[in-house]
C-alpha cells in the first residue's frame, strides 16, 4: 500500500513539474474541441418545379412533388413533369467525411425509388425557382437511387461522393414513374419532417496545430443540428507569444 501511494505521489509530482516547465516556456494547455461524429443539417431551401406551370413558384408549400421524369406523365394530372429541389448549407465539419445521406419524408404512398443528382449551380432560390429558370440547372453526371417503399417515412439516398467538406449543396429529386410522390418540405408542420443531410465524420484524422494566443482569435460557426455528443477534448499546446 505504501509503495502504491509513493508511486501515485511521484506521478503527481512529475505532472506538476512538467506543467511548471511548460508555463516557464510561455506555453499553456487548452482543450481542443472535436466535431461530433454525426451531424444532421436541415434543408436551407426546398421547392418543386412543374412543367405544366412553367412560371409558377411553390416555395411556400408544405409539400413538393416529383414524378414523370423523362416522360412528363404524372398520376396527379396525367401530364406535366414535376421535380423537387433541395439546398443545404454544411458548416463545422473537421475531419474526413465517411458518408453523407440525403433524407426526405414521403407523405404519400406508394413511394417509388427516387434518383438524386447534385445540382452544381446553387443560384436558385426557394422563392424564385420555377420550371422556366430551374429545369435547366447544371447537374453532376453521377446520381444515387433511394429505395422504394409502401409506408410514410424517411427514405435515404447515398450522396457521399457529392459532400466531402463544408459548403452549400443543392440536389434535384427525380421520379421516373407516373406515380406522384409528395415529400414534406421544411415548411411542413404535420409531419414536421424537413429534408435532411446526414454527414458521418471520421474525426480521428483531424490535425492539431499550435497557435499563438497573442495574434489569433477564435470564431465559432453554427450547424443546424448535431445528433451525437462530441468526444472528450484533447489538450493542445498554445504559445503565449
Amino acid at each position: 500500500m505504501k509503495f502504491r501511494r509513493s508511486v501515485s505521489r511521484g506521478r503527481r509530482a512529475l505532472v506538476v513539474a512538467i506543467v511548471g516547465a511548460l508555463l516557464g516556456l510561455g506555453l499553456t494547455l487548452v482543450p481542443r474541441p472535436l466535431v461530433a461524429a454525426v451531424s444532421t443539417f436541415n434543408a436551407l431551401a426546398d421547392t418543386q418545379i412543374n412543367s405544366g406551370s412553367p412560371n409558377a413558384n411553390y416555395g411556400s408549400d408544405s409539400k413538393m412533388a416529383t414524378c414523370g421524369s423523362g416522360t412528363r406523365t404524372c398520376s396527379a394530372d396525367g401530364a406535366n413533369e414535376k421535380r423537387a429541389l433541395v439546398k443545404f448549407t454544411v458548416t463545422g465539419l473537421a475531419g474526413t467525411v465517411r458518408s453523407a445521406k440525403l433524407r426526405y419524408y414521403a407523405v404519400t404512398t406508394p413511394a417509388p425509388s427516387v434518383t438524386v443528382k447534385l445540382v452544381t449551380d446553387n443560384s436558385w432560390t426557394e422563392t424564385g425557382a420555377t420550371w422556366s429558370n430551374a429545369s435547366t440547372l447544371a447537374t453532376a453526371a453521377a446520381s444515387s437511387l433511394s429505395p422504394a417503399g409502401s409506408t410514410k417515412k424517411y427514405y435515404e439516398a447515398d450522396v457521399t461522393g457529392a459532400v466531402t467538406t463544408n459548403g452549400t449543396f443543392s440536389f434535384v429529386l427525380l421520379n421516373s414513374t407516373s406515380t406522384t410522390l409528395r415529400l414534406a418540405t421544411r415548411e411542413s408542420t404535420s409531419p414536421r419532417a424537413p429534408p435532411q443531410l446526414v454527414v458521418d465524420l471520421d474525426t480521428s484524422t483531424t490535425s492539431t496545430s499550435t497557435t499563438s494566443t497573442s495574434s489569433t482569435t477564435s470564431t465559432s460557426s453554427t450547424t443546424s443540428t448535431s445528433t451525437t455528443t462530441p468526444p472528450p477534448v484533447d489538450p493542445v499546446l498554445v504559445a503565449a507569444g
